[in-house]
């Protein structure tokens, strides 16, 4: 997660930095149990042809499926970022335009996972 420092040694230390867990990492077993894909399946909805995988995690059956889906995750994981980092904000406000942003944080990423969720289905139905 997040380095920190003991102050009597941080003159010559890096700055600290946040560096979150994968969701892979911190789900595992939750992943082991219900896999967000099917393996030997291309998690590119486009694609979604059946391959043999060579390591039991991979889940794209090409460079160029996995750079489409690094790209998708990419995509909406920038616009979802500032709604979650609003909806923590103010997640336990009382009232106020604090609490408001926070409301909207929050229905703007559950209508955004939605529709990325109704997106890819639809680009499933329609892959060869």
């Amino acid at each position: 997660m997040m380095v920190v420092c003991p102050p009597t040694r941080c003159a010559n230390a890096l700055a600290v930095h946040f560096d979150p867990d994968p969701f892979a990492v911190f789900a595992e077993s939750e992943l082991s149990a219900c896999a967000l894909h099917v393996p030997g399946v291309c998690f590119n909805p486009l694609c979604s042809r059946v391959f043999a995988p060579a390591r039991e995690w991979q889940q794209y059956c090409s460079a160029a499926c996995r750079q489409i889906g690094d790209r998708e995750m990419r995509r909406v994981g920038h616009k979802a970022a500032p709604a979650l980092l609003a909806w923590q904000m103010g997640r336990y406000a009382k009232g106020g335009p604090q609490a408001d942003l926070s409301r909207a944080g929050r229905r703007y990423y559950s209508a955004l996972a939605a529709d990325w969720l109704r997106d890819r289905r639809a680009k499933q139905g329609g892959a060869a």
